[in-house]
């Protein structure tokens, strides 16, 4: 859930393009606030196409 909120936030930033990769270390920066392991670019692009799918 903490990751879709994450990505939610930076695709409704208009002042900044985010890449797959900010994606992640944007993901990785809030999941290590909260000590979870780190995710791959795969899981975010997943997370990606299931936020695209609702």
């Amino acid at each position: 859930m903490l990751r879709y909120q994450v990505l939610n936030k930076c695709f409704r930033n208009r002042y900044r393009e985010y890449t797959i990769d900010d994606l992640v270390d944007e993901c990785n920066k809030a999941l290590r606030k909260i000590d979870k392991p780190d995710v791959s670019k795969r899981t975010i692009q997943n997370d990606i196409n299931i936020l695209e799918a609702d």
